[in-house]
């Protein structure tokens, strides 16, 4: 082979460990961690830092404390769920999770949006399965969702290529008109010339794009596809024909560095292929799993043996032993596992991560994962909870700022006297532990269960007391639920109920557009009651006797949460957050700063608001004109319940963790 580039060599061990404050490598598996698998095949990072990994298992997501095990491939006319080993991951431009196991290729909506199993490890979130060729599995090797919207997929019968847009617009028929979970890919493919009559082994079609948006993919071959599909002759360095890559990447400066199973590692620059010496030719015996270049243009090089390195400028090479102790390489040696690199990929932070057999191994250049902000001193801090993974609500009364209740999933009520550093269970006279939700009427504390309506817990007391007759308390879930000192207003499934003596009686509150969609929002001011629905606002007057519609000014009428801070009205829609001044008579727009319309709940210090959102905490401290993000530390972002108490905010996240961060912080 002519014009070899020589690999100058240096063996670097690496000291490892988990958690570490001084490392700067970690090394997280099953024996120091709670990653649920040691296989790690497949990584992807989302731009908040939140780690996703394909393992044995199945797919892995990290937010840097917790690690969360998702089902992938429910059945939903069996009702089953397959443990399917992930062999590639890619997040497209909307946030979606695309997982390509040995069985098929799943679409995962929002990462952001899933549903993880109170107490357990495990979650679950809305995903469709894209079939092909009727019931005969095939074998996902590798995804990239491309700056064009284009999701790429190489896959036991070739190269596929499907429409963003038109993936979206065909699940969300599915979910209209209720069809199976499974969607055929062929009806999706818009590139059929890269199939094969015969399926073959799809981790030797990778799929990346280089700078110019030009896509390159490894099929009978090397392919360069555009406006056009090119071959590319890769006979000068002695390979095969048809013979495909296993692994490809470029650099800043347009090579293309290509991994061959039999040749090793390989240096294109478009005219000419140029082959790198390793420092044992047998460091590339199995392959090149993996090639990706850092921020600062260095080449690093997973094989089944070692991790390597070559510098972007002189291109010296530097071999990494990942294990704890000084193993030179040696291909008569026992294989370790720590030493097989399956997957590299770089974070926002220019961190490295490497999927090993042994794991994953983290070099990090701080120690925290997702971004941060940059006071250190601003944090929010994860607090223990009275049972990790259980938490659905709070309640706090402002005359008893020290008092901070918590409604929970199956294990009823919490009280906390230290700002949630300790828990007390208040569970006397409550007959089901299920709380979807809390609210204060004054001095008394109200709770809404799964199956047996309202109970109310006088002057904080410690003994709950069953509201209303049987009808309202047998078999009822309550969707729904505010107060003061005035009104309880609840929504069941029977439809919404007000009262006006503080639980004891309920009378229905009777009105077309109620029928129209779920009233779950409610805010209370004064004599006024506003709930939130499909529709738009609607105000209750003269205890339920007269509705009036309050949407002057919402353009999207789907409200998701509503609030009140004094004579301020605020409404979360689908189209942003709105305020009004004048008890809804008219609305306008109060959501510049805000990165995701979503609002789930409110909060409120004085004058200062409070929104959480799937995205994290926002702060606005002029009624909703400017919103920043407050989310330094927070590791969890999807935020479910917002409250202030005390010193501090709360918030509970969708994987039921709670977390706190001091006022004087984030108002100074």
């Amino acid at each position: 082979m002519k014009n070899a580039l020589i690999c100058i060599v240096s063996l670097v061990v690496i000291s490892l460990s988990a958690n570490s404050q001084t490392s700067k490598w970690v090394r997280y598996n099953t024996q120091n961690s709670n990653i649920p698998d040691n296989h790690v095949h497949a990584i992807a990072i989302e731009s908040t830092g939140v780690v996703w990994l394909g393992t044995d298992s199945g797919l892995t997501r990290f937010d840097g404390v917790r690690w969360k095990k998702f089902e992938v491939g429910f059945d939903f006319q069996n009702g089953s769920y397959h443990e399917n080993p992930v062999r590639a991951i890619a997040i497209d431009k909307m946030g979606n999770v695309w997982v390509g196991t040995d069985n098929f290729l799943s679409f995962f909506f929002n990462s952001t949006k899933f549903i993880c199993i109170p107490g357990e490890s495990k979650c679950r979130a809305d995903f469709f399965e894209l079939s092909e060729y009727g019931p005969v599995p095939y074998k996902v090797g590798s995804i990239l969702a491309d700056q064009m919207n284009n999701i790429w997929i190489g896959y036991s019968w070739g190269i596929a290529r499907m429409s963003l847009p038109q993936v979206m617009d065909t699940i969300t028929k599915s979910l209209l008109y209720g069809y199976s979970n499974k969607i055929p890919l062929s009806n999706l493919n818009t590139l059929h010339a890269l199939q094969s009559i015969y399926p073959s082994n799809p981790t030797a079609h990778p799929i990346i794009e280089d700078n110019s948006g030009n896509i390159w993919a490894g099929f009978r071959g090397l392919k360069k596809i555009k406006d056009e599909i090119r071959d590319f002759d890769l006979s000068e360095a002695e390979l095969l024909p048809n013979e495909t890559p296993m692994s490809l990447e470029t650099d800043q400066r347009g090579n293309l560095w290509i991994g061959d199973l039999r040749k090793g590692l390989l240096k294109f620059d478009g005219v000419h292929l140029r082959k790198m010496e390793l420092p044992d030719p047998y460091l590339a015996a199995g392959g090149i799993s993996d090639i990706k270049v850092d921020p600062r243009g260095n080449i690093w090089v997973g094989t089944e043996w070692r991790l390597l390195r070559f510098d972007g400028t002189s291109e010296a090479c530097i071999v990494y032993d990942l294990t704890n102790g000084n193993t030179p390489f040696d291909l008569n040696s026992a294989h370790d596992p720590a030493n097989n690199v399956n997957a590299i990929v770089f974070d926002t932070n220019g961190d490295i991560w490497i999927g090993t057999d042994d794991g994953v191994v983290v070099q990090k250049s701080n120690v925290t994962i997702l971004n941060r902000e940059n006071s250190p001193t601003s944090e929010w801090v994860e607090l223990p909870g009275p049972k990790r993974g259980d938490a659905i609500c709070f309640a706090s009364n402002p005359d008893s700022p020290d008092k901070l209740f918590l409604g929970t999933a199956g294990e009823g009520v919490f009280l906390s006297t230290d700002d949630g550093s300790s828990w007390e269970q208040i569970n006397t006279g409550l007959t089901n532990l299920d709380i979807t939700s809390l609210a204060y009427g004054g001095q008394d504390l109200f709770a809404g269960t799964l199956s047996e309506g309202v109970f109310r817990l006088i002057n904080n007391g410690t003994k709950w007391y069953p509201m209303g007759d049987d009808s309202l308390r047998n078999t009822v879930a309550v969707h729904g639920l505010a107060a003061s000192s005035t009104y309880v207003i609840q929504e069941t499934m029977w439809g919404v109920y007000v009262s006006t003596d503080k639980g004891t009686s309920w009378h229905t509150i009777k009105h077309d557009l109620l029928s129209e969609g779920h009233n779950r929002v409610f805010a209370i001011s004064g004599s006024n009651i506003f709930t939130g629905t499909s529709v738009g606002v609607l105000l209750l007057t003269n205890s339920g006797a007269s509705w009036s519609v309050e949407n002057t000014g919402i353009i999207n009428k789907r409200v998701s949460s509503l609030a009140t801070n004094g004579s301020s009205l605020f409404a979360a829609t689908s189209g942003g957050v709105l305020l009004s001044t004048n008890s809804g008579k008219d609305w306008s727009l109060a959501t510049h700063g805000l990165p995701d319309t979503t609002v789930t709940c409110f909060a409120f210090a004085g004058p200062n608001i409070f929104a959480g959102t799937p995205n994290g905490a926002f702060l606005s401290k002029n009624k909703g004109s400017n919103w920043i993000a407050v989310n330094a530390g927070l590791m969890e972002r999807n935020i479910t319940s917002l409250v202030v108490a005390d010193k501090y905010l709360f918030a509970a996240t969708s994987d039921g963790t709670i977390w706190r961060r001091p006022l004087s912080e984030l108002l100074k």
